[in-house]
C-alpha cells in the first residue's frame, strides 16, 4: 500500500541573535544605537534568515521588556530594553513573517542578562545563596529564584546536549589540542554544567568575562 505523506515544513524562524560587543558590566541602553539598533539592517536579516535579495523586508518597531544587568560596580540594576522587530514577506504563505532580533547578552524569555547569569554561576558554590555573592543595593530581588531558575534550566538541559563539548571540538579543529579544565574547580560549583561551559568558553574566546553571550551567538542558549 502506498501512502501520500505531505512533507512537514519547518516553521519560519521567529527570533534571531545579533552579536553585540558590549562590555560585561554596563548599561546596555548607553550603547543602544551604536552597538545594536544601527547594525540591524535588511542585509543582516537576509543573511541570518538565508533569504534571497528579492524578498521584501521591513523594520516594524520595537517591544519593551525588563532587563536585569550588572553595572560597572557589579551591582544589579534594572532597565527597560527595546527589542527590535522586523518582518519579511513569505510569498509561499502569502503573508508577513515576524521576527525579533535579540542582542546576544539577552536570552529569550529571561529577564536576567547572560552577563548576570555568568557572574552568579561563577561565584556561587553548592549550598550557597546566589544573592550572597551579588550586590543588590536597590533590593530588586527578595529571593534568588529569578536568577536561579534559568541557571537550573541550563543545568537540566541546554538547547543542544553539550555546548562545552561543541566548543572543545571546534577548538581542537583550530589548535589541534583540546581544552583542558580542572575538574576540581567545577565540582564545588552550584551550577557545574554552566560553570564548565563558562570555563571552556573563556579558553575558546580568549577572554575572561562576557563569554556566555558569545556562546549564544554560536549556539542558542
Amino acid at each position: 500500500m502506498i501512502y501520500n505523506i505531505k512533507a512537514i515544513k519547518k516553521p519560519p524562524t521567529t527570533s534571531i541573535v545579533i552579536k553585540v560587543e558590549l562590555t560585561c558590566n554596563g548599561n546596555p541602553n548607553n550603547f543602544y544605537d551604536e552597538l545594536y539598533k544601527n547594525r540591524i539592517t535588511h542585509g543582516f536579516i537576509r543573511n541570518e534568515l538565508e533569504l534571497p535579495e528579492d524578498v521584501r523586508i521591513k523594520l516594524n518597531g520595537t517591544f519593551t521588556r525588563d532587563l536585569y544587568y550588572l553595572d560597572g560596580e557589579s551591582n544589579i540594576r534594572k532597565i527597560m530594553f527595546k527589542i527590535q522587530t522586523a518582518a519579511w514577506m513569505n510569498a509561499e504563505r502569502g503573508k508577513w513573517q515576524y521576527v525579533s532580533i535579540f542582542p546576544c547578552f539577552i536570552k529569550k524569555h529571561c529577564p536576567s542578562s547572560l552577563h548576570l547569569l555568568e557572574n552568579a554561576s561563577s561565584r556561587t558554590g553548592k549550598g550557597e545563596n546566589v544573592l550572597d555573592h551579588i550586590d543588590d543595593p536597590e533590593e530588586l530581588f527578595n529571593i534568588e529564584d529569578p536568577i536561579v531558575k534559568p541557571l537550573a534550566r541550563f543545568e537540566k538541559e541546554f538547547k543542544i546536549s553539550n555546548p562545552s563539548a561543541l566548543l572543545n571540538s571546534k577548538y581542537i579543529e583550530i589548535h589541534n589540542q583540546p581544552i583542558q579544565l580542572d575538574a576540581n574547580s567545577i565540582t564545588p560549583r552550584r551550577f557545574p554544567k554552566v560553570y564548565e561551559l563558562i570555563l571552556t568558553a573563556k579558553v575558546f574566546f580568549g577572554i575572561k568575562t562576557g563569554v556566555l553571550s558569545l556562546v549564544n551567538t554560536i549556539v542558542r542558549l
